[in-house]
């Protein structure tokens, strides 16, 4: 009978242990089967009871990392044989490459320093400070990312400075900027609409994003993005940007998306539509006379233009003006009585009425200088401004 009893035991146990013993197939409590992967060849961690027991090291094994339980540790096949793997400390056989430390900061900057590019772009003039260090190595590469891709668009040529190598640049209003970085205005933009912003109902932000990056000899990269108005420039609030002011020529520099622009002016928006014009050159050739017709400006589609009219003040007007412009940039100004209105109602106008613009010969004219005309139709503080050739 005793030895029943042990037999009967030992017939429990080793039940319980059948799925672990002589077999791959693993179950659930439920009894349902489990598969398990295979490892492969190509998995990066191994194991090991002891030191002894690791495999050759050999070209087969290098670059296996074994975990080897005896000594708590990992050891590496390297090409001088299995090695400690130690992190750390005096004796440490692992190197961690450490990123640069950068540093880079816009010291001046502003609206007003801004250069045509003379193909109908802008760019801004900028002077950086920075500083660039790799304390277990030395710095490969150093520069300006204008247009966030991760490339140097700008180099310096040396790990600390004030200044650019790049040629002086003469701004708009005339000044000289010698040492001033070169970034143009339409790149590396984020455009951000905004409702209800200082008394303006909608409006659209332009982000700048500047990225001075240091690369070391190991290709660890470091960032200092640098983030403006890019309407402003550096150390300047950021400026809203209105559906009147989207078309300006200088705002249009920055490759508004159209579907920001359409959103901004209320086309297929929440937002009070603004009066889409159109501006032509009058089919009439410029004389040496005092009394030609010079442009057509056209209404495509009034918007909101009485619930415009309404929100000015009492003392403003809605009026037209204008300027002939030279090839040197170079305007003189016509009065507003040069504007005929072709139409029934002025102060409401349909699509496809317009204003005809001409000289009336008592205050300025366009002469053979002129290659372009501008023009500002404005609503308060609110305007539009188009511009068109002339021959």
């Amino acid at each position: 009978m005793r030895k029943i009893s042990i037999t009967l035991c030992l017939l429990m146990i080793t039940t319980g242990l059948s799925g672990c013993i002589g077999g791959t197939d693993v179950e659930t409590s439920e009894g349902d089967d489990v598969e398990l992967g295979e490892l492969t060849d190509d998995w990066p961690t191994y194991y090991v009871p002891a030191a002894a027991d690791l495999p050759t090291c050999d070209a087969t094994t290098l670059g296996r990392l074994y975990y080897v339980e005896a000594d708590t540790n990992f050891q590496a096949c390297t090409s001088t044989g299995w090695t400690v793997v130690q992190i750390g400390g005096s004796g440490s056989t692992l190197v961690l490459n450490s990123a640069p430390i950068l540093s880079a900061n816009v010291w001046e900057s502003d609206d007003d320093m801004i250069a045509d590019d003379g193909d109908g772009t802008f760019s801004r003039l900028v002077y950086i400070d920075w500083v660039a260090m790799d304390i277990d190595g030395t710095i490969a590469s150093l520069g300006i990312d204008y247009d966030s891709d991760g490339v140097i668009d700008i180099p310096f040529s040396q790990n600390s400075g004030l200044f650019s190598d790049q040629a002086t640049v003469q701004a708009q209003n005339g000044d000289e900027h010698g040492g001033a970085f070169i970034i143009p205005l339409e790149v590396g933009n984020s455009i951000i609409q905004v409702e209800d912003f200082m008394n303006t109902e909608c409006s659209l932000m332009i982000q700048n994003t500047l990225i001075v990056m240091a690369v070391d000899d190991d290709g660890a990269t470091t960032y200092n993005p640098i983030v403006s108005d890019a309407i402003g420039g550096w150390g300047a609030a950021y400026f809203p940007i209105s559906g009147w002011q989207v078309s300006d020529s200088y705002v249009s520099s920055f490759n508004i998306p159209q579907t920001n622009v359409d959103w901004v002016q209320g086309v297929g928006s929440s937002c009070l539509k603004v009066p889409q014009m159109s501006f032509a050159d009058h089919s009439d050739a410029l004389t040496t006379g005092q009394s030609d017709n010079i442009a057509i400006l056209t209404v495509d589609d009034p918007g909101a233009w009485s619930t415009w009219i309404s929100m000015m003040d009492g003392d403003e007007n809605f009026y037209i003006d204008g300027y002939c412009v030279d090839s040197l940039g170079e305007r003189t100004w016509l009065e507003d009585e040069e504007y005929t209105f072709s139409g029934v109602d002025e102060e409401n106008p349909l699509a496809g009425e317009y204003w005809t613009v001409s000289e009336d010969g008592s205050f300025g004219s366009c002469d053979s200088s002129t290659t372009s005309f501008e023009v500002k139709m404005s609503f308060g503080d609110n305007r539009i401004t188009l511009t068109a050739a002339v021959i």
